[in-house]
Order: structure tokens, then C-alpha cells, then sequence
């Protein structure tokens, strides 16, 4: 068997860059053969030696490759003998230029139920659809649990609400209206998806055959809500004085950057996140709108003995119970304002933290590892091979 992966975008696209890496180094612990295609070693038309190849499967983390026509006008993956495999990483409307393409022998992947759904109901020619959970490695040196120094760490970056309202701004009038009223909507509801509300809102006006287009024009309500709650959970911590260890990019735009009462580590590599994680007794995870799926945070902090602390998904609240395996908070209005609280009752009790964080690691280690991860890629070869 021989697995082709594509790595095209900019290395800063850290993650994707790990997860192909990762996914690739378990096929060959298998016996199975992976060829790479890193646009950052080889100029693109260097991919024309895979044309008229086989491959038992070709794979790329949110791809741009669907949409690349070959000079006969056809689709440059079709003249590669392999169903292709796109590993979506956000919700389906920011890819929908990728998805519309109908190739030959089209599948995805993705993190969310829902966006699986989503998938299934408006890109019929897409040959299956898949959940695929991302996942993370233990770090080099695993450290105690009452050796670890960080009281409580979120690793992401920090995105400006602010700066997204003001490109709301800049789309024309009637766009603006529909975005505000599809973000007032889901933060009355934060239970809702995005597609739940724009149906609710706008079905007398939206084509239903030409919904995801019109998904694909409201990707700035799920950026603005995306940015907000991550905004609004990470300030609510911070202004309490809670001892709160912030990794990434992009914090010198909060407003609590001023009030100096977190730590503020500098972006550092997604492999290097592990390491961090495995200091932290408490990893803090915000899902991106994921409201049926599951973030590979939740499973890095798993694997380096880190109790998790997360909002809720349907997935998450199906597979793992409170105070078991992981800690769940809210964050609507009324729980935002007890949030501070929980969190200081947890981290008073160590010993619980550490027999989550010990539940929580087993079950990884059970369920969730790369092993685990290029065993069901290889279930899911065989059954639509």
C-alpha cells in the first residue's frame, strides 16, 4: 500500500503540517509505503510526475487542490489513480470552493458530526464523509502531576472581535444585516449551529440549492462568534485574577493585555505545545462553534496527563462524563459569571485534578492516539476501496 500526502500551504500552517506527519509516521510503523509533496522543498509544477501514478489514497489537510485544472481542463487529482482524501479542519463554508469541485473520486474528513451532515446534504457527489477526530503526541519528558508548574494554560491565538466587526462593516448593506442578525441569533442561542440559524432567519430569501453559497458569504459571522466567545471566556479569567498561562499569537489586541494579570508566552511551534501542556495541571479548551465535534487540544492535554477543562459538544458530552475523564463549563451569561469560581474550586483540589487528568490520559492513550487515528483511516480505505 502507498499513501500520498500534499503539504501546499505556507509552513506557517503549523498544525496541518503535524497532523500529515503524524498520520504518515503511523502507516509506515504498519508496513504501508507514504510519498510527500511539500510545496516548501519543490515548486508546484513538480506535482506533474504524479499525474497517470497509483495511490491507494492521496491526502491533504484543507486543500486547495480540488480547484487545480490540469492545461486538457481537467481536474489535476483525477489524473492521479487514487480516491483523494480532504481533511477539513473548520467548518465546511470555509472550504466550499474546494468542495463544490466534482471529482472523480472525492472524500472528506472532518471533526464535527454536524459539519459531516452538513457535508452529506449539500455536496452529493462527494463519495463518503467521514468524522475524523485530530489528536496530538505525549511530550519527550512526562512530569508528575505535582511537578507540574502551570496552574492553568490555554494555547491558541487571540483574534480582535473588534477588527471583525469592522470588515463587517465593509461588506455591502445587505450582507451586514444578514451577518449581525445570524450573530444576535446564535448568541441568544448558543446551541445553535450556523446553518440552524440561517435557515431559521433567512428561508423565505435563501435558495436551498444554493445554500452553501450563501454559507460560504456568512463565514464572517462565524469568525466574528468564533473570535467573541474566545474573547469573552479568556477575559472573564483573566480580569479575576486567576493564575492563567496564555500561549500564541495575537494578544497584544485584547483588552486584558493591559491588565497584566496573565502570563503571556510568545507563539511557539504546535509540537512544541505538547511540552507546555504536560507542565499545566489545567488545559483550557475553547471549541471553535464545534457544537457536535471535538478539538485536538482536548486530546494533546489528554495524552501529557493535563486535566482538560472544555465547553460542551454533543460528541464530547456522548464519550466523556463531568468530573471523570475531563471537567465541562458553560459559558452562557448567567455561567460566565460563575466560571472564575469553578475554576479556583478546582484548582484547590489537586487530588481530583490529578484523577481526572489520570482518567482522562488512560483513555487517550486507549482511544485517541495516532495508532488509533491511522487505524480507522485505513478501516475507512477499506470500505470505500
Amino acid at each position: 500500500m502507498k499513501l500520498l500526502f500534499f503539504q501546499i500551504k505556507p509552513t506557517s500552517y503549523e498544525s496541518y503540517l503535524y497532523f500529515s506527519e503524524a498520520l504518515a509516521a503511523e502507516f509506515r510503523k504498519v508496513g504501508r509505503e507514504t510519498v510527500f509533496f511539500r510545496a516548501a522543498e519543490e515548486p508546484l509544477e513538480a506535482m506533474e510526475r504524479f499525474r497517470g501514478q497509483h495511490f491507494d489514497a492521496v491526502i491533504d489537510f484543507n486543500s486547495v487542490l480540488p480547484k487545480v485544472t490540469t492545461e486538457e481542463d481537467g481536474f489535476f487529482l483525477d489524473t492521479i489513480d487514487a480516491p483523494f482524501f480532504n481533511v477539513i479542519l473548520d467548518h465546511p463554508l470555509y472550504h466550499h470552493n474546494m468542495l463544490k469541485q466534482e471529482l472523480n473520486n472525492y472524500h472528506v474528513l472532518c471533526l464535527d458530526v454536524n459539519h459531516a451532515d452538513y457535508l452529506k446534504t449539500y455536496y452529493p457527489h462527494l463519495k463518503s464523509v467521514h468524522l475524523f477526530p485530530m489528536t496530538g503526541s505525549p511530550a519527550e519528558e512526562e512530569i508528575p502531576f505535582e511537578k507540574k508548574e502551570i496552574s492553568l494554560l490555554f494555547t491558541g491565538s487571540y483574534t480582535s472581535p473588534a477588527e471583525v466587526r469592522d470588515a463587517i462593516t465593509k461588506i455591502p448593506p445587505f450582507m451586514q444585516e444578514q451577518v449581525n442578525a445570524l450573530i444576535e441569533r446564535i448568541e441568544d442561542d448558543p446551541s445553535l449551529t450556523i446553518e440552524a440559524a440561517a435557515k431559521e432567519l433567512f428561508s423565505d430569501t435563501i435558495v436551498t440549492e444554493l445554500f452553501p453559497l450563501h454559507m460560504q458569504a456568512f463565514f464572517l459571522a462565524d469568525t466574528y462568534l468564533r473570535a467573541a466567545v474566545r474573547d469573552r471566556i479568556l477575559h472573564t479569567i483573566v480580569s479575576s485574577g486567576l493564575p492563567l498561562t496564555l500561549c500564541g499569537n495575537g494578544y497584544e489586541k485584547a483588552p486584558f493585555y493591559a491588565e497584566k494579570k496573565a502570563v503571556f508566552l510568545p507563539e511557539i511551534s504546535f509540537s512544541e505545545t505538547f511540552a507546555l501542556m504536560a507542565r499545566a495541571k489545567v488545559t483550557m479548551n475553547i471549541l471553535p462553534l464545534f457544537r457536535n465535534g471535538v478539538h485536538d487540544r482536548i486530546f494533546s492535554a489528554m495524552l501529557n496527563g493535563s486535566a482538560v477543562l472544555t465547553d460542551r459538544s454533543g460528541w464530547l458530552t456522548s464519550h466523556f462524563k463531568d468530573c471523570e475523564q475531563l471537567f465541562f463549563y458553560d459559558y452562557t451569561k448567567d455561567a460566565l459569571q460563575t466560571l472564575p469560581d469553578r475554576i479556583a474550586s478546582l484548582l484547590s483540589s489537586e487530588d481530583q485534578l490529578r484523577s481526572v487528568a489520570e482518567a482522562g490520559k488512560k483513555e487517550a492513550f486507549l482511544r485517541h492516539t495516532w495508532e488509533k487515528r491511522c487505524e480507522t483511516f485505513l478501516e475507512i480505505l477499506s470500505a470505500v476501496s
